[in-house]
């Protein structure tokens, strides 16, 4: 299980390709406070997550995963995409620094604009996830009632009256 301290370890970092079951494609990270090097992909299940404060503002998380499945080659996709956020983050950061010549300024927006980006994608991914499940439920009511009842009619009949839910 990934683990850090003070910024040093290993964590999972990525949500790729969810199934109904709530499992998902992530990475494992050898992080020194950022993403250095993916070591292994794995399809996982969150079990739970504890939120702590330490001390206002600080806080911690904890979650609990399941390994569903150990991918045999690191999911290339997701090391993409996570090199991409943070190097488009930090030159952001940069680039700020930069052109208002005051990092004091810069930061407190930065950390506030990654806050909110970060919680809109979650949602966006709960809502896929979600959507993602009903179509699953609805695909096993259709093959459930279809495999019943061979009768073309009342199939046609069914599954009219399974989308309308």
């Amino acid at each position: 299980m990934p683990s850090t301290f003070n910024g040093i370890g290993t964590r999972y970092i990525g949500w790729y390709d969810p199934l109904p079951d709530g499992s998902y494609i992530t990475t494992k990270w050898l992080v020194l406070f950022l993403p250095i090097i993916p070591l292994e992909s794995y399809r996982v299940r969150c079990i739970d997550t504890k939120l702590s404060i330490s001390f206002f503002p600080m806080f911690s998380s904890t979650t609990n995963y399941i390994v569903v499945q150990t991918l045999e080659h690191i999911h290339s996709e997701g090391v993409v995409r996570t090199y991409a956020f943070y190097i488009t983050q930090i030159s952001c950061i940069i680039l700020s620094a930069w052109l208002e010549k005051s990092w004091l300024k810069i930061i407190p927006i930065t950390v506030f604009a990654v806050l909110i980006l970060t919680w809109i994608i979650n949602e966006i991914r709960k809502v896929k996830m979600e959507t993602d499940a009903r179509v699953h439920d609805l695909m096993e009511a259709i093959l459930e009632k279809c495999t019943k009842d061979p009768n073309p009619e009342k199939t046609k009949a069914t599954v009219s009256e399974i989308e309308k839910r």
